[in-house]
């Protein structure tokens, strides 16, 4: 290939090639220095749309975890009441079998009574228990629904209903218990019992909820994670990866700066040639 005055052609393809280079290296540094793999959109169209779905259900899963928390906060704010009512109904229970005995004179029953009263009322004065507003535990709340997955299908909501939830004395069967006898005494223990069962049946029925809800935490939270994942796996840059092609465009570019400096001497030996003989 013959010289040229007017044409660096040299000096063109490799001034070409630095700028391929630095342009490769102040890619690879941003990249470093965000810690992403897709700085722009334009690095990776495709897979930054699909790291966008995933960061979107990452969100969701995250948020319905908390929802399903939530959730449980209230079921457990109920089964704190119910546990009371338990321990309320078993303190009768206590009383009834002590005034079923005819060790125990008049007297003495009278004192069993009055404590039964006060038992009575503190169950009354328990189930006015609310949550947010809502009654729990005298059958009159309305039903709740808890948002525990990041889709509208019905596996996806849990239901608690408070209204199947009643702790009044009277609707647990042992508001008007009579201890003046030994055989009243032993009628109110069969009430007691049922009521105990009835409570009993409420707390199963809460402690089947907290299961399926804590369940939901557990997988919401491994499904937040792998979403993370596979987000991480394709926004995130594989370091020594892409410091080893900093490094690489870092060595071409000095190289093509080098060599540069001599296509650049090129045109000269045209003028050397143009130089008279001496």
């Amino acid at each position: 290939m013959g010289i040229s005055l007017l044409t660096g052609v040299e000096a063109a393809f490799i001034q070409r090639q630095l700028d391929q280079q630095t342009e490769r290296g102040a890619r690879s540094l941003e990249r470093l220095v965000t810690g992403r793999r897709i700085v722009r959109v334009g690095d990776d169209p495709s897979g930054e749309a699909l790291a966008d779905g995933y960061e979107a259900r990452a969100r969701s899963y995250a948020q319905a975890r908390r929802d399903a928390a939530d959730a449980l906060s209230v079921v457990q704010v109920a089964e704190g009441g119910l546990n009371e009512a338990a321990n309320l109904a078993l303190r009768l229970r206590k009383l009834a079998t002590a005034a079923a005995s005819d060790d125990v004179n008049d007297r003495e029953r009278g004192w069993i009574s009055k404590e039964a009263d006060a038992l009575s009322t503190d169950l009354s004065r328990l189930s006015s228990m609310q949550y947010l507003g809502v009654p729990l535990l005298n059958g009159s709340g309305r039903t709740l629904e808890f948002q525990i997955g990041i889709d509208q299908s019905p596996e996806s909501r849990v239901t608690y209903a408070p209204s199947e939830t009643d702790i009044r004395p009277d609707s647990l069967g042992i508001g008007n218990t009579d201890f003046s006898d030994s055989d009243r005494a032993r009628d109110a223990m069969v009430a007691i019992d049922e009521g105990i069962a009835r409570i009993n049946d409420s707390r199963a029925s809460l402690g089947a909820i907290q299961t399926t809800l804590q369940f939901a935490m557990d997988t919401l939270s491994m499904q937040e994670d792998n979403a993370r994942l596979a987000v991480s796996r394709i926004r995130d840059v594989d370091v020594a990866k892409e410091t080893t092609e900093w490094l690489s465009a870092g060595l071409r570019q000095r190289a093509a700066i080098a060599v540069l400096a001599q296509a650049n001497q090129f045109p000269l030996a045209v003028l050397r040639l143009l130089d008279p003989v001496k």
